[in-house]
């Protein structure tokens, strides 16, 4: 009869802590639907500073005499370009580099003749 009790008394406490589960998950659910609002906002402000920096640019560029363009993508391209060589230069195993097979001329020496 003890027994019997005993897990009577354990599915009611299982039964109240589900219960409370319940409760929780259910106040989640506008909790996570504001959380979504918001970062569709956020992701929308992304946006749209995108394009207010894509509008200024062309702005900028409408401005500038083409041979500043042209200077500033040349900048842009030699900028580029040490970039690349010092990811390159990351890129290679470390170790000796290696030594020019070339052989080496000694200086000769000359001797007067007096």
């Amino acid at each position: 009869m003890r027994v019997l009790e005993a897990q009577i008394k354990d599915l009611d406490a299982k039964a109240m802590a589900n219960e409370g589960l319940g409760y929780e998950r259910a106040s989640r659910i506008a909790e996570n639907n504001a959380l979504a609002v918001e970062r569709i906002a956020a992701a929308q402000k992304d946006r749209d500073l995108g394009t207010l920096d894509r509008v200024r640019a062309v702005k900028e560029l409408t401005t500038m005499d083409l041979d500043h363009v042209q200077r500033a993508v040349d900048i842009l391209k030699s900028i580029q370009g040490d970039q690349e060589k010092e990811e390159n230069a990351k890129s290679r195993p470390s170790g000796n580099p290696k030594r020019s097979t070339r052989a080496t001329k000694k200086p000769v020496r000359q001797v007067s003749t007096k």
